[in-house]
């Protein structure tokens, strides 16, 4: 029986690698492609300034892409939080969605501010603004031609009676089906054809290593909330106490 369970793990690890390897293979490929094109035209077009503009932009678009791989690697490879000090909550989500409409290029991303619970979170604020921004991205990418999402923070309590914040982040698109629903946020799992399939596995480690929890009400059907998350990393600290 032990045998057994050690080869079906052993199976799943391989599975895994090679996810990984196939994403990975064709991640960085389409990172290259622009840069191995502009390289070929670049002895013969070096005083063109449309071809120098469009090198450049490509080196633009490579280098954010390959930046972004990186920073999601890293995040999921460390288990400990940076420096912690107190924020608003408000301000991280906002700044986060600006990030993901900027990695997105969808400039007409839209986010609709429904409750809005203002208050103060101890908390690494680059990790922590990087999960919302890859939640954020998540929501844009679900409904691409028409990319609004829906953003509420209310105050919260848990099972102690210990205080927090509930954050809904919802889109406009299809939503998960039950199997789907069950992997999201699992690491190399996606729907679209390109990206490695790690930004929700980035949020979820990011948020578990903050003391929040992530998708416990991924719903389905259309207009799904993508995300809730419960946070409880101390009492947050509400503005309108001060």
């Amino acid at each position: 029986m032990e045998k057994i369970k050690r080869l079906e793990i052993e199976a799943s690890n391989w599975r895994l690698i090679r996810e990984m390897a196939e994403r990975s293979v064709h991640d960085i490929g389409n990172a290259l492609v622009p840069l191995l094109t502009h390289q070929e035209m670049l002895r013969s077009k070096a005083r063109d300034p449309q071809f120098i503009a469009s090198l450049d932009s490509a080196l633009q678009e490579s280098l954010r892409r390959i930046t972004r791989r990186l920073d999601q690697l890293r995040y999921l490879a460390r288990d400990e939080l940076g420096e912690l000090a107190s924020f608003s909550v408000g301000i991280l989500l906002q700044e986060g969605f600006e990030e993901a409409r900027a990695h997105t290029g969808a400039e007409n991303a839209q986010l609709v501010v429904g409750e809005l619970h203002e208050a103060e979170i101890l908390c690494d604020k680059v990790a922590l603004k990087r999960a919302f921004c890859e939640l954020f991205m998540n929501a844009i990418q679900a409904n691409i031609a028409n990319p609004v999402v829906g953003l509420s923070v209310v105050a919260r309590s848990d099972e102690q009676n210990r205080p927090g914040l509930l954050i809904e982040i919802q889109d406009t698109g299809p939503g998960f089906t039950t199997e789907e629903a069950a992997r999201a946020g699992t690491a190399f799992w996606t729907r679209r054809a390109v990206g490695m399939g790690l930004g929700l596995a980035v949020a979820r480690k990011i948020l578990r290593s903050s003391q929040w929890a992530l998708g416990k009400s991924i719903q389905r059907g259309r207009n799904p909330v993508v995300a809730c998350l419960f946070g409880s990393h101390g009492p947050p600290h509400d503005r309108n106490e001060a």
